[in-house]
């Protein structure tokens, strides 16, 4: 009996394994967060995982921030938290290996691809089915909860690469989309706990 309890737990986590490769995924090290406008000198911008520092928030998303700290009570990591009024907060953690947390709420702001492409509020929904078409054809309508209720909604995988392999894990980009408009309105990194 315990071995076919194994089993099913064995299939049923495979199956969520299998079912992430019909999505999009982003290697974690393969996107950086930039304030649009800002001027980074010819300099490619520090990857969004390298960010630790005040300076480094400063160089790539600007000044004006709000700074305080925060406890991620599910989590149990202290962060220090950046909120822009214009559309960006970012949850740096102290712990040297925990990872940035992010939600863009702005035109300001973005993310840049490896390859170039900035993904920004506003964008049409034919340009984020262009960057992420597997995602992008999973997209739900959202029920709950009531702040987005009736949004279009897609996930992003995040991978590692360990030993010449790429994994696809748990955490992901979630992205929101008007119905009415078509425009991006917001998207955040989301860990499962």
């Amino acid at each position: 009996m315990k071995s076919w309890f194994f089993i099913g737990i064995v299939c049923a986590f495979s199956g969520s394994l299998f079912a992430q490769v019909d999505y999009d995924f982003l290697h974690r090290n393969s996107f950086s967060i930039i304030k649009q406008s800002q001027n980074l000198a010819g300099n490619k911008p520090k990857k969004a995982y390298q960010l630790r520092t005040c300076q480094e928030v400063e160089t790539h998303c600007g000044t004006g921030y709000v700074k305080k700290k925060v406890h991620g009570e599910l989590t149990d990591t202290d962060f220090t938290e950046y909120t822009y009024a214009d559309g960006l907060t970012l949850q740096i953690p102290e712990d040297e290996n925990g990872h940035l947390w992010f939600t863009i709420t702005g035109e300001s702001y973005g993310m840049i691809l490896d390859n170039g492409t900035i993904v920004h509020v506003g964008m049409k929904a034919e340009e984020l089915q262009t960057i992420f078409p597997k995602s992008y054809s999973k997209r739900k309508s959202i029920e709950m909860p009531i702040g987005k209720k009736g949004k279009i909604s897609f996930i992003v995988f995040l991978a590692i690469t360990i030993e010449d392999q790429t994994r696809i894990v748990e955490e992901r980009i979630n992205f929101f989309v008007n119905p009415d408009s078509g425009l991006l309105e917001e998207f955040y990194y989301y860990e499962p706990l």
